[in-house]
């Protein structure tokens, strides 16, 4: 077992976790008489952050300078974060929730201050300081953006801001994701 195979473990655990908590809520979250539209949307969102946080991780497999406590911090806070946000969207009971408007709007301060500081964290990490992987100029845009708008959402409880922003950040996020995609393919 390599070094970088032994500390994924850590990463992938709190990722799974995370994954299982969402998946265990979509069902409710997408249930016709109860739907939210901008939670359901944030709620895919956050599945697909940790799919594309747990791939983007493998470029560091090689880099066994990079790795120390430090930086094995810096790297789980992300998937910690994102449990958390999960967990704030689904909650450990999904299916009692009866109006997941009503709960998205009772959660969302929390959840945009998460996001927002994981905004900052993928900013960091996609700047590579400290890495010897380059800069990721579109990544660090489009987190950079996400900061913002995470806070637009974290001062907001209108419903068009919060839907727009959902579905901004997914089609980013997807872009992202398929921008990477182009990259991996061309090594």
């Amino acid at each position: 077992m390599t070094f970088f195979e032994y500390l994924s473990i850590a990463f992938s655990l709190v990722l799974a976790f995370g994954v299982s908590r969402g998946l265990n809520g979509v069902r409710s979250a997408f249930m016709h008489n109860r739907r939210y539209w901008p939670h359901a949307i944030w709620l895919i969102n956050k599945l697909l952050n940790a799919a594309s946080y747990w791939w983007w991780l493998w470029r560091y497999n090689d880099a066994t300078s990079f790795w120390n406590l430090l930086t094995f911090f810096l790297a789980i806070i992300f998937p910690v974060i994102l449990y958390l946000q999960i967990d704030s969207l689904v909650t450990h009971h999904p299916r009692e929730i009866t109006d997941w408007r009503k709960h998205y709007y009772s959660e969302h301060r929390w959840f945009f201050g998460l996001n927002a500081t994981q905004a900052v964290l993928a900013t960091y990490y996609l700047s590579n300081i400290g890495s010897p992987m380059p800069v990721h100029i579109l990544g660090v845009l489009w987190t950079t953006m996400t900061l913002a708008l995470s806070i637009v959402c974290f001062r907001s409880e209108q419903h068009k801001t919060h839907f727009v922003i959902a579905v901004v950040v997914g089609c980013g996020q997807l872009l992202f994701l398929i921008s990477n995609i182009q990259v991996q393919n061309a090594v």
